[in-house]
């Protein structure tokens, strides 16, 4: 029994490491990777006898050991070639697909009702009621958007800037939803479910922000595009990609891997995890390749897949079921 319990709680660290729970570049990260490394050590010397105590219980231990790289069916999961249909929260493209929607239900209408949620942590920095003050009677002029950040220009600032976070929606009553996850709806689901933002245009149309991990933002600004957060963003791949030289320069400029430089919001604005690891993939560079070792032909590669995936996924207005056969995603 002491040895099982021992190997419980070996098993236990070693799957807790296997998730990606720990920020990436954290202290804690770095104690958590080296725990695992610990804990795999003592699983393989603990494998034997609690293959002799209970052999179904050491085949957990197996398989998040390092003997695990030679199970076939380890192997046959890591080399699949269906598609990826995992994607953790909204990046550019799905950004984009929102924007274009307020541009083509909202822009150039009054709005004449508005009615925010009183949720202090997705509406940032000003009361639900200065919200709906600052919104209504106001004509909404154009819908910008930039990275992972979409906003409208209204006749008169203030201005409303919308993050999506993780499960951030755009939905009009009746019309299509701008929605990164499949939400349950219905005709009659309306107002919709974990409603944070819902206004009413002069001419019938509602639009409704929901949000349903509350991971989103909206925030108020009179300059929206000139302040923080937006103003912190580096290059958007859709409206303002680099040249190659530029591209170089700025990405041998940084230090880290290049996967990690890619998502560092503050280098390419909008690229999330998807991007960067489908843009590697079509490259054909390893994520964990330090950028002061990239070639002058890696560095090419990283810059025309980035601006290829950008532009086919924004172009299939991110319906991943419009990607090329060839993609991960």
């Amino acid at each position: 029994q002491l040895f099982l319990a021992a190997f419980w709680t070996l098993f236990a660290l070693t799957v807790c490491q296997g998730s990606d729970f720990c920020p990436r570049r954290s202290e804690t990260a770095k104690r958590f990777r080296s725990i695992r490394l610990i804990t795999q050590f003592f699983s393989l010397l603990l494998l034997p006898l609690c293959s002799l105590l209970s052999p179904t219980a050491a085949l957990p231990l197996v398989w998040r050991s390092p003997l695990s790289s030679f199970l076939p069916l380890h192997h046959a999961k890591r080399t699949k070639t269906h598609k990826q249909k995992t994607k953790l929260m909204p990046e550019l493209p799905e950004v984009e697909r929102a924007r274009r929607l307020a541009e083509e239900f909202v822009v150039g209408k009054k709005i004449v009702e508005c009615t925010a949620a009183d949720d202090t942590i997705v509406i940032e920095n000003v009361p639900p009621p200065t919200l709906e003050k600052a919104l209504l009677n106001k004509t909404v002029v154009a819908s910008k958007r930039k990275g992972k950040n979409a906003w409208w220009i209204l006749d008169s600032p203030p201005h409303p800037t919308f993050h999506l976070g993780m499960a951030g929606s755009f939905r009009i009553k009746g019309g299509p939803t701008a929605h990164y996850k499949t939400q349950k709806r219905t005709d009659d689901d309306w107002p919709p479910r974990w409603c944070k933002l819902l206004v009413k245009m002069d001419d019938g149309t509602e639009f409704a922000f929901t949000d349903t991990r509350r991971f989103g933002r909206i925030r108020l600004l009179p300059d929206p595009e000139n302040l923080p957060p937006i103003s912190l963003l580096g290059f958007d791949p859709l409206l303002e990609m680099l040249s190659l030289d530029e591209f170089g320069v700025r990405l041998r400029g940084r230090s880290g891997t290049v996967k990690g430089v890619l998502l560092d919001q503050a280098f390419a604005a909008g690229i999330g995890n998807w991007i960067a690891d489908e843009v590697l993939y079509q490259a054909a560079v390893h994520p964990a390749t330090r950028v002061g070792a990239l070639t002058d032909d890696e560095v090419a590669a990283v810059h025309g897949k980035l601006e290829e995936v950008i532009q086919v996924a924004c172009a299939t207005n991110a319906d991943s079921a419009k990607f090329p056969e060839s993609w991960l995603f």
